[in-house]
This record gives C-alpha cells, sequence and structure tokens, in this order.
C-alpha cells in the first residue's frame, strides 16, 4: 500500500523522492517535512496523535484508581496493629459506656457502617469482646480504681451498699472526698443468689474489702437502705470508727 510519507523511518518521501534526515529516529525533520509540503496530511496525523495521547491519560485515570483500591483492599489493617488495637478499645468502650449489647458488632447497619468509615478495619467476633476486649478494659481500670483506692486508705472513707435490682444484685460504691472534690466508684455489682439474710450480706461485703484492699478501721460509715437485713448487717459491727 503506497503512503505519501514513510514514516517508520522518517527516511525517505515517496512522493517527492527524496530523503528527509532522521537522526536517532527523531520525527522532528520528518513532521517539519510534512508540515511544509503535504498540509492535509501534516493535519489528519497530528490529529490522531492528539486523539491517542488523550485517550492513554484518559485510561490511566480509570485505571490508577482501580489498582489504588485493589491494593488498599489487600492492606486492611491487621489484628495485631496498632490501629486495629486503637478501634478495639474504641468499640469496647462504646458497647461499656452507651451499655450497647455485645453483638451490635455482628448486626448488618453496624457492619456497613464500620466498612465505610473503616474500610480496612475487620470487625472481631463477639467473643472477641466479650471474652476477650471488655475483659482487658474491666481489668485496666480496676486497675486504676485500686490504686486510688490504695492512696486513700489513709483517709476516712464512707462506702454505700443496698440491694440494686429487685434485691436480686448488691452494689457497693465508696467515694472519699476532701474540701474541693468528691469522688466516686462503683466497686462491685454482683449476682446474689443466696438468701439475703444478714450474715450472708456481711460475709459479701467483708469479701469486696479484702479483694480491694481497703482497711475497714478507715470507713467512715456504710450507707444502705433501712431493709431490717441491711441494718442488722452492720449495725453490731463494733470494728468501725
Amino acid at each position: 500500500m503506497q503512503r505519501d510519507c514513510w514514516l517508520k523511518t522518517g527516511l525517505l518521501c515517496v512522493r517527492r523522492g527524496r530523503k528527509v534526515a532522521a537522526k536517532h529516529r527523531n520525527m522532528s525533520n520528518t513532521f517539519a517535512h510534512l508540515r511544509d509540503n503535504h498540509p492535509v496530511q501534516f493535519r489528519k496525523i497530528k490529529s490522531s496523535h492528539a486523539s491517542s495521547s488523550a485517550g492513554s491519560s484518559s485510561a490511566e485515570a480509570i485505571v490508577q484508581p482501580r489498582v489504588k483500591e485493589a491494593f488498599q483492599r489487600q492492606a486492611s489493617y491487621g489484628p495485631s496493629s496498632y490501629r486495629a488495637k486503637e478501634i478495639n478499645h474504641a468499640m469496647a468502650y462504646y458497647i461499656a459506656k452507651d451499655m450497647i449489647p455485645v453483638h451490635t458488632v455482628a448486626k448488618p447497619g453496624f457492619q456497613k457502617l464500620m466498612k465505610t468509615t473503616v474500610p480496612l478495619y475487620k470487625i472481631p467476633s463477639e467473643k472477641f469482646f466479650s471474652k476477650t476486649e471488655l475483659h482487658r478494659m474491666y481489668n485496666s481500670l480496676k486497675e486504676e480504681v485500686g490504686k486510688s483506692i490504695a492512696l486513700e486508705n489513709g483517709m476516712q472513707q464512707p462506702l454505700t451498699c443496698g440491694p440494686a435490682v429487685e434485691e436480686a444484685d448488691i452494689h457497693t460504691s465508696a467515694s472519699a472526698s476532701t474540701t474541693s472534690w468528691t469522688q466516686s466508684n462503683c466497686l462491685e455489682t454482683q449476682f446474689f443468689p443466696e438468701d439475703h439474710t444478714a450474715d450472708n450480706i456481711r460475709e459479701f461485703f467483708d469479701n469486696m474489702l479484702q479483694e480491694w484492699g481497703i482497711n475497714k478501721e478507715r470507713l467512715v460509715s456504710v450507707t444502705t437502705d433501712n431493709a431490717t437485713n441491711m441494718n442488722k448487717a452492720f449495725e453490731s459491727d463494733t470494728t468501725f470508727p
């Protein structure tokens, strides 16, 4: 097939029968020859070249995000990564602080929310939060409260003890006060299946003091409701100051 110019090497113009220099495969002289001697062909080639360049840029713009997204999917947070641990802790705090059911983490709506906001994070199982992360958080908080109580053991402390829910649970909280501030902590909320006799209540109370390392001689008062068994559990104790 005859062409006006042999562009592969840029060396020979067929129509004019003359050579066009193209050192080191540089096509500048060839395009200059076309522009000056074959303007129609030059415009066609220029237009084709522009379309090809635009197509390559457009294709690159489309392909690159897909490649990036594919890489991101492979680079999800590992279970032992700092970011994964940070999110695990935040989710456990959310469950505990707002009293959210642990099975919320497996709900489709919550899964969708986390996938949209933190796509590189894989939500652990309910068992992980109930058996591991929440226990870790509880133990950490218990250690902090224990240190606070140890520092305050030289001070007189009041305690509040009473039934919490239909006399099935007993909660005990401790507080220490100075002239400028008051701090209160719930130390125990436990199931109490035994008979709520004064002796059983007192045994539970003494075990709680021992677990938390609270010096009973430093207790200034124990506040309870007006139930007979609660009053009887503490009114005969002569160890209180």
